[in-house]
């Protein structure tokens, strides 16, 4: 228990100091530090941090390079948020790879409770997303125009209104046992 702590309370020690460095050679330097350490899994890892950085990547991007073509923002900035965003997504990911984050968390009833519930939501949408890919693939044996966009839409309708409503029984959940008190 206290090795998966230790490891919790590095990362978010990690995640502050990330926010003050500004040399990026430093942060590059954590960044080969980071693929280091994440074991066999590393290149994994780094592919699944791309990824996930990759359509918020884009748009920071985008609006720091129209902000420095005009207003004249240094160039540094861009290559250090990118770098920065990175790390810490890859830091998140190899932790969340190393350690068990229940056991890590059980030093606090509070924490424990929103992480049990955080991973409850997690695994119904997993769940829902997989029984509506099915039901798609079930339905539509060829490719018809339209229907994956449709499907697709009808998917974000339905876990936005789940998300609502999840939310709201949660919070009235944690009310009545008094986690919040608003």
């Amino acid at each position: 228990m206290r090795f998966e702590r230790l490891w919790l309370f590095a990362y978010l020690a990690g995640i502050v100091a990330l926010g003050y460095i500004h040399d990026i050679r430093v942060i590059g330097a954590l960044l080969l530090l980071l693929v280091a350490l994440g074991g066999r899994r590393r290149w994994l890892l780094l592919r699944r941090a791309v990824a996930a950085l990759l359509l918020f990547n884009v748009t920071v991007t985008l609006a720091y390079f129209l902000a420095h073509r005009f207003f004249g923002f240094p160039e540094a900035a861009l290559l250090l948020i990118n770098l920065r965003a990175l790390a810490m997504t890859l830091m998140t990911f190899t932790l969340v790879s190393r350690i068990n984050m229940a056991r890590a968390l059980a030093f606090s009833r509070t924490l424990s409770l929103l992480y049990t519930l955080c991973v409850s939501q997690i695994i119904a949408f997993i769940r829902s997303y997989a029984a509506f890919s099915e039901g798609l693939r079930s339905r539509n044996a060829g490719r018809q125009r339209g229907t994956r966009l449709h499907a697709l839409l009808a998917q974000l309708y339905y876990f936005m209104y789940k998300t609502l409503s999840l939310s709201q029984e949660n919070a009235m959940g944690m009310r009545s046992r008094g986690v919040m008190d608003d």
